[in-house]
């Protein structure tokens, strides 16, 4: 995984945490476009995209080994609903690269000092994979709990999440908003864990990363 900062030029406008972006690049002749979620912008002006290499992904592998400093991309106008929506309590539930536009928001609430109830769980395979691990560290200091869960590891911080074990971990689940973000088969399992629990799923904003290119795309998000 590699963070990238950009700066982007006087035709960019302001975006929501938790959006994304369409970049496209050049590469033997073809052009490529993917699909990024975007940092909080900084106060410098720039924001930030993490990409994670997918194994033959054209873009994700030369964006983490190739790009430099002072080179330009292209970037489209950013995009996307998957935003925080000014409700009082939530809950970020993400795996793997999706934890992207969920740091995002979260990072944005915790820069504007906002008074929410803001909890985090994150999975991922294994502990050393675990992305933004210093600053996710760092979030229960800010009055951000976060539960990391590792799926394919003998020893876990925190239960991975299923219908048995939401509520436990979760005991005022209902009276949160839930955003949620991961591989299909991780956001699959969750919903329907939320479904055993009776959760009331207008309370539920998703977004679903898909492969395209053999490349991870943040496609368009939906709420359910």
């Amino acid at each position: 995984v590699v963070t990238i900062h950009l700066l982007p030029n006087q035709h960019w406008k302001t975006f929501q945490a938790g959006q994304y972006v369409q970049i496209t690049v050049e590469l033997n002749g073809q052009t490529h476009q993917r699909y990024y979620s975007l940092s909080a912008m900084q106060s410098d002006g720039t924001f930030s995209i993490t990409v994670k290499k997918v194994h033959d992904g054209v873009v994700s592998a030369w964006l983490n080994s190739q790009l430099s400093v002072g080179q330009t991309l292209k970037l489209a106008l950013p995009q996307g609903d998957f935003v925080y929506k000014q409700q009082a309590k939530v809950l970020f539930i993400c795996a793997g690269s999706g934890i992207t536009p969920c740091y995002s928001m979260v990072s944005d609430l915790l820069q504007q000092q906002a008074t929410v109830d803001t909890q985090v769980y994150a999975q991922f395979s294994h502990a050393h994979e675990v992305i933004f691990a210093q600053d996710l560290a760092q979030w229960p200091n800010q009055d951000v709990p976060v539960q990391l869960a590792f799926s394919q590891a003998e020893q876990t911080p925190s239960p991975v999440l299923n219908a048995q074990n939401l509520l436990t971990q979760y005991p005022d689940l209902l009276d949160r908003d839930v955003y949620l973000c991961g591989p299909t088969g991780f956001m699959d399992n969750i919903i329907s864990a939320l479904v055993a629990a009776n959760f009331n799923l207008a309370k539920l904003h998703c977004e679903r990363f898909t492969t395209a290119s053999r490349d991870y795309q943040g496609n368009l998000d939906f709420s359910v």
